[in-house]
């Protein structure tokens, strides 16, 4: 688990990468992140490890990152997460997080907080605004999750491919 200031950092390294005005190296940022989901993918961190791999991708396999070792090894730290969830554990009696609908920088500090005990208690039902975020069920669900993963993975897959037909 983070500090909060640590999460406060990546969030804002993150939200940085994903609104195409890195302040730190995005190779770096997000290899610590897809190293730290690998080591443990079924850890507590699993979640916003997730949600934050996902919600880079775009950026990730847009061109602007020439390693492409760096889109393997996001894709098997999310490969990895998905092994540890099971979908069927989920019952639907709560919203679902879908990357269809959230806005990177948010998904991507969400993402960031859910690595702190703080941040996963902002996101606590008796806490949370409806109108503007989700319920920490909603993100740590493992249906949701599975979902999340498997979309980073397609994305990540498909722009190694062009990558590496592009070398």
């Amino acid at each position: 688990m983070l500090s909060k200031d640590e999460a406060d950092d990546l969030a804002t390294s993150l939200c940085g990468i994903v609104s195409d005005y890195p302040m730190d190296d995005p190779t770096v940022v997000l290899q610590g992140c897809a190293d730290r989901l690998a080591a443990d993918p079924g850890g507590p961190g699993r979640a916003g490890l997730v949600v934050i791999l996902t919600a880079t991708t775009p950026y990730a396999t847009s061109g602007r990152i020439e390693a492409p070792e760096l889109l393997v090894d996001m894709a098997a730290a999310l490969r990895a997460a998905r092994e540890t969830l099971d979908a069927d554990a989920c019952d639907g009696g709560h919203p679902h997080a879908d990357s269809a609908a959230w806005d990177a920088a948010e998904a991507v500090t969400v993402g960031a907080h859910l690595l702190t005990e703080e941040g996963k208690t902002s996101l606590d039902p008796d806490e949370y605004d409806e109108e503007f975020d989700l319920p920490l069920e909603a993100w740590i669900c493992p249906k949701a999750l599975s979902a999340i993963a498997a979309e980073g993975v397609a994305t990540l897959e498909e722009g190694l491919q062009r990558m590496t037909h592009s070398l």
